[in-house]
């Protein structure tokens, strides 16, 4: 009897691991994945200034040795156009600040770089936000990744509608 029971056991481990056992919210190597949300008006006035709070929390197992935050276009000719396009130099001139201030930001001015996060910590990032002077849809993917591993990363949608 023992050993149908090992069997058994064995059978339902090789089982889960060929289909599906795997949990999305864990990396291959067993890292999490950071849990994260973003507020925004979902409507907003034309060329005004509102803020983006992005709240980050790395449920873990193991450590975020950086965060890195995207604002990713959306590819398609039927979705809304960027909220934040590219920059130049490091600057974006949809963004007008940042807070905390990153470590760095990339030269297109999409990918800002902050201090990582501890196994069960949490942080916010306030990002305001010019919006396009026109009315219309727009809108952002919001990528936050582990800066050392790209694999432990999530995404959020940042979606407005520009009226008045």
């Amino acid at each position: 009897m023992p050993r149908r029971l090992l069997a058994a056991s064995a059978s339902l481990l090789v089982l889960a691991a060929c289909f599906g056992g795997t949990d999305p919210n864990v990396t291959e190597s067993g890292e999490g994945k950071p849990d994260l949300s973003i507020e925004f008006p979902p409507t907003v006035e034309p060329d005004s200034q509102e803020v983006a709070t992005l709240h980050i929390e790395n449920p873990g197992p193991g450590d975020m040795n950086s965060l890195q935050v995207s604002f990713v276009r959306l590819g398609a000719s039927d979705l809304p156009d960027a909220l934040i396009g590219f920059g130049a130099k490091g600057k974006n001139p949809s963004i007008v600040s940042v807070d905390p201030e990153p470590r760095a930001v990339s030269i297109d001015g999409v990918v800002y770089t902050f201090d990582g996060l501890t196994e069960g910590e949490s942080t916010e990032i306030a990002f305001t936000i010019r919006t396009p002077g026109f009315q219309g849809r727009f809108a952002n993917s919001v990528i936050v990744a582990d800066g050392s591993d790209p694999e432990r990363s999530r995404g959020v949608p940042l979606e407005t509608r520009v009226e008045g």
